[in-house]
């Protein structure tokens, strides 16, 4: 059997099959009209290369860029949203970020531009209240019922729910769901309690309607694409990367379509990381440059920090974090270019290209476990927290993790398979965004309590360079991931050099080239997959592969590694 990495960019479609028989790429060009065209041609292709049938592939996981197009060419579905009364304007005033804080003349693009239409966010009678949940006025069910037809009238396909306090009682959410899906069966439907069930009402209803706006499209390719797959004898599972990192099921990426905005971006910093730690390296910094967008991410000892188009300065040392005690990753079809002069502008450690770098983002899809998170919010101090408080919290952290498993069960993950992770996001009193902090295992206790506190200093110190050991820690979310491990891609070992032998069998032939520092010089060629294992290339030079082009600038020198990946560095 076999499993196959699809990731979908801007420019072009990269596909990496893993079979018995060994690992083989292909590359072919995108079809931005219909991103299932692209993929269907290069599975094909791909097979045939690797002399694979369809019907032996057993799993395909997708990168895709759909959602992402869709919210940046803002083309979306027309949205209805029902909301509680007095708060239809939530998703207008936003947070009163403004771009230019003294001037009166500029864009609020979710202003100029909103995801729901104000004329189309209708507002119902309900209140739920803080900080239990409790029920003041019932949910007008003929409002709602009123605004359903309106919805209808206007011909809008997907419907959001966002009231107030959802959080913590989804009660009135729920049922005005119901009674939209009961006169709308077709439409696109969906509750920011589902969706994002987290404290902050503009963060939830936004997010929700971004899946609103982003979902019906989202889903019918992704369904297409099932179909597709099928009718050309693939009988895979579909798998598709999320912005979490972790891979999910079609059904659960059409329903929370908002959890795919940064599908391709995830694999690439996946396999990113791989690719350096087969190097023998934790601390990277990935720059993925495609053809039409660069994605940035740290990983500080191994954990993934995905950050879009972003200065990875602004991203590294504004952090924190020092890039002299880090290699970068460059990939991605023009990432490897511009690898060394990316290091030098933020003093990297050294350089590590990957193997095949216009293939790494889809090469980091079969490296990618399944995975499924569920959250809820609840304002705890930890400080004064009593046995019912205690208990409270041990109630929401066993009812998100059968939610995972429910997931995971779902999508024939057997018990011993499962893992859970249980995280506490957590905030001094008084601050307004929170950082997450380790659950222990097991149940919470008064004793225990102190080392998740414990975890919110060493966070905070480490993204804010300081911490407050008096300081009063509130928990304000629970979150749960529910995690299958995939076993990891197999990258064979490349053939090892003779003893003494050069690399001259690698040569294509030379060309006067011009440097950054204005100088021409005589620069040779080399077809990269000719080199071997423990040989070295002094720069300048040119390594060509297939997928991308490497340049070698004077004073620089590439190491092969054993698994064929360039270890470049600074002298001879």
């Amino acid at each position: 059997m076999a499993r196959v990495g699809v990731d979908v960019g801007g420019t072009n479609t990269d596909l990496v099959l893993e079979a018995d028989h060994g690992v083989f790429v292909h590359k072919v060009a995108s079809t931005p009209h219909d991103q299932s065209e692209g993929v269907l041609k290069g599975l094909r292709e791909l097979c045939d290369i690797a002399g694979v049938s369809p019907a032996d592939v057993s799993l395909i996981v997708h990168g895709t860029t759909v959602a992402t197009n869709i919210t940046i060419e803002h083309n979306g579905a027309e949205v209805g949203m029902l909301t509680t009364r007095n708060f239809r304007d939530i998703l207008h005033i936003g947070r009163h970020k403004r771009p230019y804080n003294f001037s009166l003349h500029f864009e609020v693009p979710w202003q100029k531009r909103p995801l729901v239409k104000r004329r189309n966010r209708v507002a119902v009678s309900e209140r739920i209240l803080p900080p239990d949940g409790k029920v003041e006025i019932p949910l007008n069910e003929t409002e709602v019922l009123e605004a359903t037809r309106l919805f209808k009238r206007r011909g809008i396909k997907s419907v959001v729910v966002g009231f107030l306090f959802s959080f913590l009682n989804d009660a009135h959410e729920r049922r005005a769901a119901e009674i939209v899906r009961a006169e709308m069966p077709d439409a696109y439907i969906c509750t920011s309690s589902e969706v994002a069930n987290v404290i902050r009402e503009y963060e939830r209803f936004s997010t929700a309607a971004m899946n609103g706006f982003v979902g019906p499209k989202t889903s019918l390719y992704l369904e297409n694409l099932q179909q597709k797959l099928v009718d050309n004898g693939f009988r895979a599972n579909l798998r598709v990367i999320q912005s979490n990192g972790g891979i999910a099921t079609v059904d659960t990426c059409s329903q929370k379509a908002v959890g795919i905005l940064m599908s391709g971006p995830a694999g690439g910093v996946i396999g990113g990381r791989a690719e350096g730690l087969l190097c023998g390296r934790s601390n990277l910094i990935t720059v993925d440059i495609g053809g039409t967008s660069a994605d940035i991410s740290t990983i500080p000892d191994g954990r993934i920090k995905i950050m879009n188009a972003l200065a990875i300065r602004s991203n590294s040392v504004a952090r924190g974090i020092d890039p002299r005690e880090f290699a970068l990753v460059p990939f991605g079809g023009a990432g490897p270019l511009h690898g060394v002069a990316l290091a030098e502008a933020i003093s990297a450690k050294d350089i590590i290209v990957p193997v095949a770098p216009g293939i790494t983002a889809a090469m980091g899809l079969l490296q990618t476990d399944m995975q499924y998170e569920h959250a809820r919010s609840l304002i705890v101090s930890l400080r004064h927290a009593d046995q019912t408080a205690i208990e409270r919290m041990n109630a929401v952290i066993d009812e998100l993790v059968e939610q995972c498993r429910r997931d995971l069960e779902k999508d024939g993950v057997a018990a011993g398979r499962q893992k859970f992770q249980r995280l506490a996001e957590c905030r001094y009193h008084g601050q307004g965004f929170e950082l997450r902090a380790q659950l222990p295992e097991g149940r919470l206790t008064a004793s225990n309590l102190a080392d998740v506190v414990a975890s919110f200093h060493q966070q905070h110190r480490l993204d804010y360079g300081y911490h407050f050991e008096d300081g009063e820690v509130e928990l304000i979310t629970v979150r749960v991931i529910g995690s299958e491990d995939v076993a990891p891609l197999k990258v064979a070992r490349i053939e090892k050099a003779a003893e003494g032998s050069d690399i001259s069998g690698a040569f294509l032939y030379s060309r006067a080239t011009t440097f950054d520092d204005g100088q021409s010089v005589d620069t040779p060629r080399y077809d990269r997959n000719r080199l071997r294992a423990g040989q070295r290339i002094v720069g300048p030079a040119i390594l060509i592969q297939h997928n991308s082009t490497t340049l070698l600038p004077p004073g620089y020198t590439a190491a092969v590694a054993e698994y064929g990946n360039l270890h470049v560095y600074r002298g001879a």
